[in-house]
């Protein structure tokens, strides 16, 4: 096993490891002060059991020396060493255990001492043993004596001194088992990423349709993996959207260069009349024309993907923004023979770019102009919700369009009728580039279609 601290499970491991010290410590800090509050309660269990036992010693015999010496009758007097020091209320001393070796267990008491009972304390005396005292006085008839005993508290920390040995001796396999263990667990958490790393470099432009694995959806790493597989998707979905949007692009690029270059070579045949020259002038504006509006459409486009568009608004009176628009081609509805109406509230104004949205209105006035059948209807309307919302409806009486081709209409290059010729029939990105400059200003376009026609609506947002 080769720790390498760039990886992320090395770092995790040491991270437990640390975090595993940490908590091996707090747990021998507060065990260690655990042990000692609790032997040291111990030992004034003791003190306190073996002080009643000394205080009936004086109560049964005035003369205690003789009795106290009989240690043995001190509970735990075997096990533990302990050190009694009694003095008369005169303040002499009327008796010393004799392993003190006349050593005092402190200062001589004084009168206050002989009434009050004092809680036990630690001491080191002068040989650095350590002590626990405890000191009271005690009355018997007319005879007040003060009693200390003391018991040492050397084996608390031999016991301290054994768990701390204990957990310094076993510590290092502690840490040793937190890095092993916590970087096989990183390992073994971490496995996932390694196959979605494999298989992501195995993700080509050619195989996007492949997918990462989800091992478990509902963890950190699935969610994971499924949002890049979205991705993948989403990434998909506009490899594909450019795939053939460049293919249509040359396609209809194609077109009237080919025109161009075939009435081209006709003009180039010697022996015709001035008229013959002219009509093959005519035919390429006309095809260069065309190409010069596709062009134009397909930059708007990749403008519009590129985010270059800056919106210049202004408020307009929508009634006189719709009948300009209508204007501008109601000559092509006279050719037709159809019948027109305009019909809108007034005072209804809203704020937009005059050139981006009469551009998503004239494209919607120019289909419904192509697809309405000569002497058909064409009725343009627009009014203003309840709740503000501004719409505005164009509806022919043409062929309709059937559902499966409703969802793609607005396609880029998408084209209903694949056999229209090419006078009638244009690019196919009029209803996309309507659709952006309507999205572009908050607004959403919609389509009804039946048999008897088709009604585009666009519903604008209140305005704030």
């Amino acid at each position: 096993m080769i720790f390498n601290y760039q990886n992320i499970r090395t770092r995790l491991a040491i991270r437990y490891t640390i975090i595993t010290s940490i908590l091996v410590f707090l747990y021998a800090l507060s065990t260690s002060l655990f042990l000692y509050f609790y032997l040291t309660q111990q030992i004034d269990m003791n003190l306190e059991e073996d002080l009643e036992i000394i205080q009936e010693l004086l109560l049964q015999t005035p003369g205690i020396s003789h009795k106290i010496d009989h240690e043995d009758s001190l509970h735990h007097a075997k096990r533990y060493e302990r050190f009694v020091e009694v003095w008369n209320n005169d303040g002499t001393l009327a008796y010393r255990s004799r392993t003190l070796n006349n050593q005092a267990l402190g200062e001589s008491p004084k009168e206050k001492d002989f009434i009050q009972n004092d809680e036990p304390l630690s001491m080191v005396f002068r040989n650095g043993d350590r002590m626990r005292v405890r000191s009271t006085g005690y009355t018997v008839g007319s005879k007040t004596y003060f009693i200390r005993i003391a018991m040492s508290e050397e084996f608390v920390f031999e016991e301290m001194n054994e768990f701390m040995m204990t957990l310094l001796l076993t510590s290092p396999l502690v840490f040793i088992g937190a890095l092993i263990g916590g970087y096989r667990m990183a390992k073994r958490a971490l496995m996932p990423i390694d196959r979605m790393v494999v298989k992501a470099k195995k993700i080509t432009a050619e195989n996007l349709k492949e997918l990462l694995p989800v091992m478990n959806p509902n963890d950190e790493l699935g969610h994971l993996a499924n949002g890049i597989n979205e991705l993948l998707v989403r990434v998909d979905t506009s490899f594909q959207q450019l795939q053939r949007f460049t293919a249509d692009a040359s396609h209809e690029l194609r077109t009237p260069l080919t025109a161009i270059r075939s009435v081209g070579e006709v003009g180039m045949q010697e022996g015709q009349p001035s008229s013959h020259y002219r009509g093959v002038i005519a035919s390429m504006l006309e095809e260069t024309n065309r190409l010069t509006h596709l062009v134009d459409s397909l930059l708007i486009l990749s403008k519009a993907d590129a985010g270059y568009v800056a919106l210049q608004k202004e408020r307009v009176d929508l009634r006189l923004f719709m009948k300009e628009c209508f204007e501008l081609v109601s000559v092509l509805a006279e050719e037709k023979k159809q019948n027109t109406n305009i019909d809108g509230n007034e005072g209804i104004f809203y704020d937009i770019d005059k050139t981006i949205f009469r551009r998503a209105i004239l494209n919607l006035i120019d289909n419904a102009i192509k697809y309405t059948q000569p002497g058909g209807n064409i009725d343009i309307r627009f009014f203003a919700e309840s709740n503000k919302e501004v719409i505005i409806e164009v509806k022919d009486n043409g062929p309709g369009i059937s559902p499966e081709h409703q969802t793609k209409i607005f396609d880029r290059f998408y084209r209903i009728y694949k056999d229209r010729s090419r006078e009638t029939g244009g690019a196919g990105l009029g209803l996309s580039i309507a659709q952006w400059a309507i999205n572009i200003h908050q607004g959403t376009i919609s389509l009804e279609s039946d048999t008897t026609g088709s009604i585009f609506r666009i519903t604008l947002p209140p305005l704030v």
